[in-house]
């Protein structure tokens, strides 16, 4: 999804913010921009241990691992440092003539 709420086109372009935030994710520790609270591993294993329904699924996604939502200042954490990677490679210009 671009800053524009568009989705992204697979372009050149795509890859080279893709290769620019992994080189970014690699150097830079992430969890310093948006910390990781950790798993309750107790709730986990239980959610692991459970027998699904199947039946329960054909209308709607199962539920995940009981685990506590992201707050919305750590996501917005996360994108700002993508689109600082995204920002430095000079990928945000006009994308009309890139297939």
């Amino acid at each position: 999804m671009l800053p524009n709420g568009q989705p992204a086109k697979r372009t050149r372009k795509i890859n080279l913010l893709a290769t620019a935030a992994n080189m970014l994710a690699r150097t830079t520790a992430l969890d310093v921009v948006a910390p990781d609270p950790g798993i309750d591993a107790a709730a986990l294993s239980a959610w692991i241990a459970a027998k699904p329904e199947p039946s329960r699924y054909l209308e709607a996604l199962p539920e995940g691992p009981p685990e506590p939502r992201v707050p919305e200042d750590l996501i917005a954490a996360g994108e700002s440092f993508i689109e600082g990677a995204a920002d430095a490679a000079g990928l945000f210009f006009d994308e009309s003539g890139d297939e």
